[in-house]
């Protein structure tokens, strides 16, 4: 159904991507489709719709769904499932790609200190001040189980 069909009562589905959450909304007022030069240009027909919310939204006459300010609004909860499933997908990609990420930093550190001796040292001196790090925090937690 697009917005141009909706009418008082309807529900209107809202995914707001910054926060991750989802709301339905119901349809209070919607205007007959009219121009609207800022939002569809001289040829494009928008509707007005109002919101139990009480938030106004211009929306395409033609269209089922908007993307406003990183939301998507839809007459149809699908479109609210399609878009969810792809941010998921985009997301689980992107922690896929993590340990390969971190194999080629470390195949490029190793390559790295194998080439430049300058990069070499520098990886030593910081593995002996993890290591004395390690050993601070060790004695640290015995010096405090005695006091105890």
């Amino acid at each position: 159904m697009n917005f141009k069909d909706i009418k008082q009562g309807y529900p209107l589905y809202v995914l707001d991507r910054k926060a991750l959450c989802a709301k339905t909304l119901n349809v209070r007022e919607v205007s007959l489709p009219h121009v609207d030069a800022k939002i569809g240009g001289a040829t494009n027909l928008v509707v007005d719709i109002l919101t139990d919310d009480g938030q106004p939204y211009v929306m395409m006459a033609d269209a089922d769904v908007a993307y406003p300010d990183g939301m998507v609004i839809s007459t149809s909860v699908d479109n609210i499932l399609r878009e969810l499933t792809s941010m998921r997908n985009t997301a689980q990609q992107a922690l896929d790609r993590v340990d390969k990420e971190r194999q080629t930093v470390e195949r490029c550190n190793s390559l790295l200190a194998d080439l430049d001796p300058a990069q070499r040292e520098k990886q030593q001196t910081e593995k002996r001040f993890e290591k004395i790090e390690n050993m601070q925090q060790q004695m640290f937690e015995m010096l405090k189980k005695l006091t105890e």
